[in-house]
């Protein structure tokens, strides 16, 4: 990926006329952003699970099926492709970033972004590098009220990722190489271009990880 797609988006939102009515930080979204298997979904759900009254995450749209144990509405929405393709061309956009991997789309509504500031809290997202990407959608749109935090989630390597990934036990080995091969990309492309994130984390260890996590997300929404 070229430095001047990430960059062009990171500077769009940099440069632009924030409106939020509270003018604080604390309700900026923080966008979460690893490979599979990095622990990035187990830290924010620990942020909610500790401070539920402070932070949510926001439930995205696919177009993928339903699987064994999810609800719809609460783990995703479940839309149809044509239905998602109606919502990606509507104007105003709807869509604060989409990203499809394999057959599937994924997306982020605004609108579930406003909604969990309007209740007073900070919205968190897990987005891969072609999702974050997609976030110069927003920057066209001109009056967003939120500027997004970034923060990195790694691993040692890709061997560990690998090993956890197999721990998990939900996909084929096939899958499971498919995605390191993916997240090898991606890993490489995140060392190389680490500057534009607010915030790296290496998650050697968990509970030291989601303490560092901790401690930077609230030393950053008093400043």
């Amino acid at each position: 990926m070229a430095k001047t797609d990430f960059q062009s988006v990171h500077d769009s939102f940099r440069n632009l006329d924030i409106k939020s009515e509270t003018d604080q930080v604390a309700l900026d979204p923080i966008v979460f952003c690893g490979p599979s298997g990095s622990g990035k979904t187990t830290l924010v759900n620990m942020l909610i699970a500790e401070f539920p009254e402070k932070f949510k995450a926001s439930v995205s749209y696919t177009t993928r099926a339903l699987r064994e144990g999810e609800v719809n509405g609460r783990h995703y929405h479940f839309v149809s492709k044509e239905r998602f393709e109606e919502l990606m061309n509507q104007e105003p956009p709807f869509f604060i970033e989409t990203a499809k991997y394999g057959d599937n789309w994924y997306g982020t509504s605004i609108e579930s972004i406003n909604d969990i500031q309007g209740a007073g809290m900070t919205c968190l997202l897990i987005l891969e590098v072609q999702g974050l990407l997609s976030l110069e959608h927003a920057a066209r749109v001109g009056d967003l009220n939120f500027l997004p935090r970034y923060v990195n989630v790694k691993c040692r390597s890709i061997f560990e990722l690998y090993n956890r990934l197999v721990a998990r036990g939900t996909e084929s080995r096939e899958a499971i190489e498919v995605r390191c091969d993916a997240a090898y990309e991606e890993m490489q492309w995140m060392n190389r271009y680490k500057h534009l994130f607010d915030k790296i984390l290496i998650n050697n260890d968990l509970i030291d990880c989601y303490a560092e996590l901790k401690e930077w997300v609230f030393e950053t929404q008093h400043k």
